[in-house]
């Protein structure tokens, strides 16, 4: 799994798009898709979703997060096409560095994902 680490922060987290108020993550997604084109990229099944307490300017806010896996038939040549802060990280590492990984949730999901263990469609992860 590609995950990145912002402004060298603490944790790693999945490919990060934002999504405009006008927008849909959808749409977002497609775009992205068209941008960095991989051997056989198609989106998968499952998508976690993710609400988080977030503070802006002294007011608190919930942010929602969707996340949404990719699978891709090859591997991929340029790890920093995405981001100079990209890194891959396996599975079997995934399942140890949850205190390192936003949300803490997603090694379980991508490890439950990949086994067939976690089913189809929309999955509530914790903060």
């Amino acid at each position: 799994m590609f995950l990145w680490q912002p402004d060298g922060g603490p944790l790693w987290w999945p490919i990060r798009l934002e999504v405009p108020a006008s927008g849909s993550y959808l749409s977002v997604l497609d775009r992205w898709q068209r941008e960095f084109p991989l051997p056989g990229m198609r989106r998968g099944r499952v998508t976690g979703r993710l609400a988080v307490a977030s503070a802006v300017a002294g007011e608190v806010a919930r942010v929602e997060y969707r996340l949404f896996i990719f699978k891709v038939a090859g591997p991929v040549a340029d790890i920093e096409l995405f981001c100079p802060t990209v890194r891959w990280w396996p599975l079997e590492i995934l399942r140890d560095a949850s205190g390192a990984l936003f949300p803490r949730d997603l090694g379980a999901l991508m490890e439950g994902y990949a086994e067939g263990w976690v089913p189809d469609g929309p999955i509530t992860l914790e903060e």
